[in-house]
């Protein structure tokens, strides 16, 4: 397999509009969910971005080969869980333009994301992967990440229903207060 020189870097503000590109890429490529890709207008996925570039617990990567950007991960750093106070890099929106796919550029991200979470302290990471990415799957298995939860997502309104659809007579109300 050849060789290529990939370079891996904390994107910053001069990137918004590669990184606003790259967010294109990866909508038209159907790895988004279209109910829960909520963000379609480019103004609002800029403006999203420049604020996880300025956000003290995030970090976004941005992967280019001769000066060209073709990949990018969103970082943050958060718990492991409600109740598990072990920090973790969460790395989502993992993504390489499909031209550049099998030449390293995946590594060279989930390396970099390695990096920065020994540089933050931070013992795990984990990934946000479609269920029903085979190839990402694959990649993240490949790399040594182990399934830890399954995490399911559906609107409240449409939960709420749903209850309602499974156990008709129960009308109780739960009030947070």
């Amino acid at each position: 397999m050849p060789s290529f020189h990939i370079t891996v870097r904390a994107a910053d503000d001069s990137d918004l509009a590669a990184l606003v590109l790259l967010w294109a890429d990866l909508k038209r490529c159907g790895a988004l969910n279209a109910r829960l890709a909520a963000l379609t207008d480019d103004r609002k996925i800029a403006d999203r971005v420049g604020r996880l570039l300025r956000l003290p617990t995030g970090r976004i990567l941005l992967a280019s080969m001769a000066g060209q950007p073709v990949g990018m991960a969103m970082l943050t750093t958060v718990p492991l869980g409600a109740l598990n106070e072990t920090q973790c890099v969460q790395v989502e929106y993992t993504f390489v333009a499909e031209p550049f796919r099998r030449r390293g550029v995946g590594r060279a991200l989930m390396g970099a994301a390695a990096s920065y979470a020994e540089e933050i302290g931070a013992e795990q990471i984990t990934v946000s992967v479609s269920p029903l990415s085979r190839e990402a799957n694959r990649f993240y298995a490949q790399l040594g990440l182990t399934p830890l939860a399954v995490r399911r997502v559906a609107p409240a309104a449409a939960l709420r229903r749903r209850i309602a659809t499974i156990d008709p007579s129960s009308s109780t109300r739960i009030s947070l207060t």
